[in-house]
């Protein structure tokens, strides 16, 4: 209440202070009308605020009506309404002094609780700092609580939308209880359950391959993973184990089949396509094993390549077996007549009988060999391939290339007897086994993936309009045929060492079966190689590596044969040893050479591989070996036989008939590689021919053919004039000698010639008239000269031969018809 009495009383007293200062300043105004008294006034005024200390708003002050509160007119006394205000001021003060006195003590107490009331003020005034830092630090943890408040909405947020995000996920990894059923309990062995397994199997792969960078490392996932890669664990043992027991319930069930056994005149190789069937269904699963578990997927393998591979080992062995001892024809002596063995002690009489006796086949060119063979094969085979062939089908055998039928080829062997030669035999085996070793590579190549695309993106566009059945033929069908070399290196590797491991015996066997029948005969080594290179030829540029290495060290094994009998051929030949007193007729090894080349070209047939040129080189050989025994003989001959004209004769009379024979005989075959050698046979045998017939006739004409000899040396060393200035080959010398051989004694002297001509060549047929032909022409070479001599050297006489040319060739005419 203090205070404000305070405030009371300094409001009054301002505002009568300002009332009288109003007043005064009217009066001021109108008496002198100067603007000074009113700075005065506002002077005195505001001293009068400075003096009282208080600050307060001061009213505005209208002046007119404070004037006419004291009666003052504009026209007034201003010196009166001054005297009166100074008067009224005068009152005021003294009021106020006595206010101020009477005052005194109360306002002691206003000083005291002035104090009082500044030091509540500090008081406040520190509650307040106090309060403005508390408010202060509130409003900064409201801000963080604001801040915070805002983070954890977002923080919230986020989590709504991982939860919702990972019940997305684990709803993805969530695999239904029944599939999990399905891999434990599905039985494998039915349709519905391979299908339903691999309905399982394709949904658990979808979940374990699922691939989420943010999510994929949560324990929980991983969890997941494992436990769904435990199943699959579980499924891929039980299905190694269904498989490896299908394995060899189905390899007992082929070894105990007594129907797979090729019987008598029904040889044949019994393929898988059963099995082929049944495993076809399990590729799928094969190759989610190969992603899922490797190491199952190889072992499966094994277990396979095991059990199929005694199955094939023991069907091989019995039907090479069967094919031995039941279809392979052994040559009889008499078919032996090519050889040069057993020549070593034959005499020529014996050799020429023993030629009569045999007739001599000629290789049938027209019959295109043993290419139309092939290529009558491939037909059959693909018409063959219209169709699935199935284990124990045995009604299908006329359209299988290599077939053993009967009244076909093999009949020729009789009726009792209807077998196959060695190299026919081989290559009869070679053509069913080279298909199961292709088909077997097929099948394990698709079978176990081996390959990451083996299957024709055409071929899987035509397969999404056919049903499964026509899928399977097709694919079986496909197994039969050579795919294209692999691209990739390493699974070429894998899949030759499978093939190693299910057919590691097939070299041995097959290398065996070349020993076994090479025993018999050794030339059927050339057939056999044209049957492997054939082969060979098959499988160039395809991915059967297993099978042309196989091939190829068969045809080593056999080439190695071939050289063997060859070398014993030359080493026949060289042994040989003519035993004959004359000395004459055709040697044993010329002609068993022609029967030989007939044999070799009859299982060539034609062909034109490597085998041809091998065969080239051992004719090579053989003719070299040939004409150097001759040689060897002739020399002989030639040391022997310097004293008589008859045994030096004997020297050309072999020559001409063993080359006559031969350039004849070869000839006629018309084998490229024997060219040269029928050439150089040709020339020989036109070299003694020509030496023969100018021995030979040196009797007939006897002196007639010495004086003019002579006449020919004389013209060597002097002129022709000269010449019958010497005695002996005067003019009456050459009347003499012509005389001594009239037309009569000219044809007395061929026909004695020409029966000792028919004793020195009456084993070779048709060769007597060529030799006589060849005397012939000698003959009348001859007389020519002499008659060309006797104009040149006696040209002043006309003395001529007592017969003329054509006399002389109608005695030969004579002779050569009369015989």
């Amino acid at each position: 209440m203090l205070n404000f009495d305070e405030e009371m009383v300094k409001d009054q007293m301002n505002a009568i202070n300002a009332e009288s200062l109003a007043q005064e300043t009217k009066d001021a105004e109108e008496e002198d009308g100067k603007s000074s008294n009113m700075s005065d006034i506002e002077s005195h005024a505001s001293d009068l605020q400075l003096n009282a200390h208080i600050d307060v708003d001061l009213p505005t002050i209208d002046l007119d009506e404070i004037l006419a509160d004291f009666n003052w007119n504009a026209s007034g006394d201003a010196s009166a309404l001054e005297a009166r205000l100074i008067t009224e001021l005068q009152a005021l003060e003294s009021a106020n002094v006595h206010c101020i006195i009477q005052s005194e003590s109360q306002a002691a107490v206003v000083g005291e609780h002035i104090e009082k009331s500044l030091g509540e003020l500090l008081q406040i005034e520190n509650w307040l700092g106090h309060y403005t830092g508390l408010l202060e630090k509130m409003g900064k943890d409201v801000h963080q609580i604001e801040a915070q408040n805002k983070g954890m909405q977002v923080i919230i947020h986020n989590q709504k939308e991982l939860l919702r995000e990972l019940e997305s996920f684990l709803a993805s990894l969530r695999v239904p209880a029944y599939i999990l059923e399905v891999l434990k309990n599905e039985p494998l062995d039915s349709p519905d359950g391979l299908r339903e397994c691999e309905k399982a199997v394709e949904k658990i792969m979808s979940v374990i391959k699922w691939k989420n960078d943010e999510l994929g490392a949560m324990a929980a996932v991983n969890e997941r993973i494992s436990l769904l890669q435990g199943h699959n664990v579980e499924f891929a043992s039980r299905l190694y184990n269904f498989l490896t027991g299908f394995f060899n319930n189905q390899a007992e069930i082929y070894l105990n089949d007594k129907n797979r056994v090729s019987q008598r005149n029904a040889l044949k190789l019994f393929g898988h396509e059963n099995m082929e069937l049944r495993l076809y269904k399990f590729k799928k699963l094969l190759l989610w094993l190969k992603e899922t578990d490797s190491r199952k997927h190889l072992d499966l393998q094994m277990s396979y390549v095991k059990e199929i591979s005694r199955t094939y080992k023991k069907e091989i062995s019995d039907f090479l077996e069967m094919l031995k001892t039941l279809h392979i024809k052994k040559p009889s002596v008499e078919e032996k007549d090519y050889l040069f063995l057993g020549l070593g002690h034959m005499t020529v009489s014996s050799a020429a009988t023993t030629a009569f006796k045999t007739a001599i086949a000629v290789t049938d060119k027209t019959t295109g060999g043993i290419k139309h063979k092939f290529e009558n094969w491939r037909v059959k085979k693909l018409k063959n391939m219209t169709g699935i062939v199935n284990d124990d089908d045995d009604d299908d055998t006329s359209s299988k290339p290599g077939q053993l039928k009967r009244n076909e080829s093999n009949s020729s062997f009789g009726e009792d007897d209807q077998r196959m030669t060695p190299d026919e035999a081989l290559g009869h085996a070679l053509l069913k086994i080279m298909a199961i070793l292709v088909r077997e590579q097929n099948f394990m190549t698709d079978f176990f993936a081996l390959l990451k695309s083996n299957v024709d993106t055409t071929l899987k566009d035509k397969e999404e309009n056919l049903d499964e059945e026509q899928i399977i033929q097709n694919w079986q069908m496909n197994l039969s045929q050579s795919r294209p070399a692999f691209k990739d290196p390493k699974a070429e590797k894998q899949i030759r060492e499978l093939m190693e491991s299910v057919f590691s015996y097939c070299r041995d066997m097959l290398q065996q079966v070349v020993d076994d029948v090479v025993k018999h005969e050794a030339s059927y080594a050339v057939g056999m190689m044209v049957h492997i290179e054939y082969h060979l030829k098959e499988f160039q540029k395809t991915s059967n590596s297993f099978s042309i290495s196989l091939l190829e060290a068969l045809l080593r094994k056999v080439s190695v044969v071939f050289e063997k009998f060859v070398a014993d051929q030359i080493k026949a030949i060289e042994e040989t040893r003519v035993e004959s007193k004359k000395r004459t007729g055709i040697l044993p090894f010329i002609r068993v050479f022609p029967r030989f080349v007939d044999r070799m070209e009859r299982m060539l047939s034609n062909w034109d591989g490597m085998t041809r040129k091998q065969v080239d080189k051992a004719y090579e050989k053989l003719i070299k070996t040939i004409f150097e025994c001759l040689e060897a003989e002739v020399q002989q001959f030639d040391g022997d036989t310097k004293s008589t004209s008859d045994e030096f004769l004997n020297v050309h009379i072999m020559n001409v008939e063993n080359m006559h024979h031969f350039h004849s005989e070869v000839r006629v075959r018309k084998v490229p590689g024997l060219d040269m050698f029928v050439k150089q046979a040709k020339a020989l045998y036109d070299h003694n021919l020509d030496s023969y017939c100018k021995v030979v006739i040196r009797k007939p004409l006897g002196k007639l053919l010495e004086f003019f000899e002579g006449v020919e040396g004389l013209l060597k060393t002097g002129p022709a004039d000269e010449v019958s200035f010497h005695v002996q080959f005067s003019k009456n010398a050459l009347k003499d000698v012509i005389k001594k051989y009239p037309g009569k004694e000219i044809k007395k002297g061929l026909e004695a010639l020409y029966k000792r001509v028919d004793k020195h060549f009456s084993e070779e047929v048709g060769l007597l008239q060529v030799i006589w032909r060849g005397i012939q022409e000698e003959f009348t070479r001859q007389l020519r000269k002499y008659e060309e001599l006797i104009a040149k050297c006696y040209p002043e006489i006309s003395i001529r031969l007592d017969f003329t040319m054509d006399e002389l060739l109608g005695y030969f005419s004579e002779l050569a018809q009369a015989h």
